[in-house]
């Protein structure tokens, strides 16, 4: 009888060792769709025959700013002493 036990747990820890494995692995290949889908969206502004740089810096900023799970982000660019802002993600108008 113990050794029936024993066998149980060892299936129910096989079990929860390949649930895990399965788990960490589907989320390495969520993060590889969206690192993919978020290149997609820069290399099409890329494409665009009209190259827009304000529209490619905040698709940019977007991908980047969904991968890094942040709320906001910015593209500054240095004009002498100051930093001027080229591109915004989720900042409100205020800010």
């Amino acid at each position: 009888m113990a050794q029936h036990l024993n066998a149980e747990d060892q299936a129910d820890q096989k079990i929860q060792e390949l649930t895990e494995a399965l788990a960490a692995r589907t989320q390495e290949l969520e993060d590889a769709l969206q690192r993919q889908a978020a290149t997609t969206g820069i290399l099409r502004a890329l494409n665009r025959s009209t190259f827009d740089l304000p529209d490619v810096l905040n698709r940019l900023l977007e991908s980047a700013a969904r991968l890094g799970n942040a709320d906001i982000g910015t593209i500054r660019h240095r004009e002498g002493d100051t930093y001027t802002l080229a591109a915004t993600y989720g900042c409100t108008p205020e800010w």
